[in-house]
C-alpha cells in the first residue's frame, strides 16, 4: 500500500512575459514563462519529435530535432525554449542552465498546438532519469513525465547501480517545475551471501598415537623404569585458533623392586589428570575423555542502509560476514598399564619373573572451526526526487517512488572439521587367567568437532522514498506537490539450522521502509 504525503509550502517565482518575436531570441526569464500561440503563428522555440525528427534538422516545426539532448544544446545556442511533441523519448535528460522546455505539444497539428491532456514521456535507460546541477538562471520544465528504469531484474553489479532515481537535483536555485510527473523505478534486489569456497584447512597430526605393547622382559634385580605414554594429536588450522591438543597417554611401567616402587614421573592415568579448556580429561581406568565440540561462530550483523552526507547517494546495507567457529576440544589420553607377571600382580613381581606392560593411547586433536558465511547484499532504493542544497519550485507535480530492492539472504557458514581420532588400544598381551588386564593400554579419546561457522548477516531491504532532500525543503506555492511512496523491499525471514552444539539461528531482516519525505 502506498504512503502518501503532500507538501504545503509557500514561495513565489518572478514573472515576466515572453517578449521575443518569431525566430528571435528570448531571455532565460522570458523563456521560463509557459508559451502560448498568438494568431496561429508558431511559438518561437526549438522543436523536437522522437517520431518525426532528425538531429540534423533545423529545429523548426517542419524540421524538428529527434532527441531532447540535441534540442537542449541548440536551444542554449540560439537563446530559445524547447517545445517537445507529446511522445516517448528513450533517453536521459540533463537540464541546461537557462533552457526551459515544454512537453505538451501535438506535432500532428499545423502549427503544433498545446494539448493539456498529454505529456512527453522520458523513459530513461539508466538512473537517474533527469539530472539538474548548478541551475542558476531562470529555467522551467513543464508538461513532462520522467520515468526511471526498473532495476529489479537481477542484483546490481555495483552498489551504486542498484538504486532507481527519477530526478537528481543539486546546487540549483533558478529551476521550476510545473505539470510534471516523476516516477522512480524498482530498486535492485540484494544478492545472497554465500558459504566460503573452501572450509578451514587443517595440518599437523590430529590423530593420537596408538597404545604400544612393550615386549616381554625378564625382571632384573633391583631395577625399575617406565615407558612414556603415547603422544596426543596436534592440529594447525589455516584460519582461527588451532584445535585443542590431544592428551598424552598414561605411562607403562616395568619394575623388579620389591615392593614395586613407581619410577620417577610415572603416571598410569591418561593425561591431563584434570580437564582443561582445550583438552578433555585423561582416562583414570580406561579410555580418555572425548573432546567437546567447539562453539559456533557468531553471526554477522544484518545490514543498515545509509546516505552519503556529501552527495545524498544511497548506500545499500550489506550484511557482515560471520565469524569462524571455535576449535574442538582435544581428547584425553588413555590409561597405561603397570607391570603384571605370569605369577601374580605387580605387587609380587620379583627377580627373574617375566612381565608385560603397555602405554596408553594419545588423545585426538580437536577439529578446526568451520569458516563463516558472507553477508547478504542490501537492496537498492527507489527514490522519486533527490534534491541537494537547492531552492526549487514545484507546481502541479506528482512524485512517485516504486518498490525498494529486496534484502539479500545471509550465507551459511560451513560445519567445523571432525576432530582427530584417539590412539587405538592394544591387546597384544592378554593377561593370564584370573589376572586383571594390566598389560593393555587404553585408547585415547577422540577430539571434538570444530564449531560451525557463523551465518553472514542478512542485507537490508531497500526503502522507497518519494522525496529525499538535504537543505531547503521544496516549495509548492499552489499546494500541489504530491509525494507518493511505494513499498519497501522484501525482508528476509529468520533461518535456523542444526549444529553439534544445538540449533543456530540467524535473526530476520525486516521489510524496507516506505517514506514520502526524508530529510538528512
Amino acid at each position: 500500500m502506498r504512503a502518501v504525503g503532500c507538501l504545503i509550502l509557500c514561495a513565489m517565482v518572478s514573472c515576466g512575459g515572453f517578449g521575443a518575436s518569431d525566430g528571435e531570441q528570448g531571455t532565460p526569464a522570458e523563456n521560463a514563462q509557459p508559451p502560448s500561440a498568438v494568431d496561429g503563428k508558431p511559438i518561437p522555440g526549438i522543436y523536437v519529435s522522437a517520431s518525426k525528427g532528425d538531429d540534423g534538422g533545423s529545429g523548426s516545426p517542419v524540421r524538428p530535432l529527434k532527441t531532447l539532448r540535441a534540442a537542449f544544446a541548440l536551444a542554449k545556442q540560439q537563446g530559445l525554449r524547447v517545445l517537445a511533441c507529446a511522445e516517448t523519448y528513450e533517453e536521459n535528460v540533463e537540464v541546461v542552465d537557462g533552457v526551459s522546455a515544454y512537453g505538451y505539444f501535438d506535432c500532428n497539428a499545423d502549427p503544433w498546438k498545446q494539448v493539456t491532456e498529454r505529456r512527453a514521456k522520458v523513459k530513461a535507460p539508466v538512473s537517474p532519469a533527469l539530472v539538474a546541477q548548478g541551475i542558476k538562471l531562470p529555467t522551467r520544465l513543464e508538461g513532462f513525465e520522467i520515468i526511471a528504469p526498473n532495476l529489479d531484474a537481477a542484483p546490481a553489479a555495483a552498489p551504486e547501480l542498484g538504486t532507481s532515481v527519477a530526478a537528481s537535483i543539486g546546487k540549483s536555485t533558478g529551476l521550476a517545475f510545473g505539470q510534471m510527473t516523476f516516477r522512480a523505478g524498482n530498486g535492485a534486489p540484494g544478492g545472497p551471501g554465500s558459504p566460503p569456497a573452501a572450509n578451514n584447512v587443517e595440518s599437523g597430526s590430529p590423530r593420537g598415537s596408538a597404545s604400544v605393547a612393550q615386549v616381554q622382559m625378564e625382571c632384573l634385580l633391583v631395577s625399575c623404569g617406565r615407558y612414556n605414554g603415547a603422544a596426543g594429536g596436534t592440529s594447525q588450522c589455516a584460519t582461527g585458533p588451532n584445535g585443542g591438543p590431544g592428551g598424552m597417554g598414561g605411562d607403562g611401567m616395568w619394575a623388579t623392586q620389591f615392593p614395586c616402587t613407581e619410577p620417577t614421573g610415572f603416571v598410569v592415568a591418561g593425561r591431563p589428570l584434570v580437564a582443561t579448556a582445550t583438552t578433555a580429561v585423561g582416562g583414570a581406568f580406561g579410555g580418555g575423555g572425548t573432546g567437546s565440540p567447539g562453539a559456533n561462530g557468531p553471526n554477522g550483523d544484518r545490514g543498515l542502509w545509509t546516505l552519503d552526507p556529501e552527495t545524498g547517494a544511497f548506500i545499500p546495507g550489506d550484511g557482515a560476514t560471520g565469524a569462524i567457529g571455535a576449535p574442538g576440544q582435544g581428547g584425553g589420553g588413555g590409561r597405561g598399564s603397570n607391570c603384571w607377571s605370569s605369577n601374580s600382580t605387580c605387587a609380587t613381581c620379583f627377580s627373574y619373573a617375566p612381565f608385560k606392560t603397555a602405554t596408553g593411547g594419545g588423545g585426538g586433536a580437536g577439529g578446526c572451526g568451520g569458516t563463516p558465511g558472507t553477508g547478504g547484499k542490501g537492496g537498492g532504493a527507489s527514490i522519486g526526487v533527490l534534491m541537494m542544497s537547492s531552492d526549487i519550485i514545484f507546481t502541479d507535480t506528482l512524485v512517485y517512488s516504486a518498490r525498494g530492492g529486496a534484502a539479500g539472504k545471509g550465507g551459511e557458514g560451513l560445519e567445523g572439521l571432525v576432530g582427530g581420532l584417539g590412539g587405538a588400544d592394544t591387546r597384544a598381551h592378554p593377561p593370564p587367567a584370573g589376572l586383571p588386564d594390566r598389560g593393555s593400554g587404553a585408547p585415547g579419546g577422540n577430539g571434538g568437532k570444530g564449531g560451525t561457522g557463523g551465518f553472514g548477516g542478512h542485507g537490508a531491504a531497500g526503502p522507497s522514498i518519494a522525496f529525499l532532500v538535504h537543505g531547503k525543503r521544496p516549495d509548492s506555492p499552489t499546494q500541489t506537490l504530491h509525494l507518493l511512496a511505494g513499498s519497501g523491499g522484501e525482508g528476509q525471514p529468520a533461518i535456523t539450522r542444526s549444529t553439534p552444539t544445538g540449533p543456530a539461528t540467524l535473526p530476520e531482516a525486516p521489510a524496507g521502509q516506505s517514506i514520502p519525505l526524508r530529510e538528512f
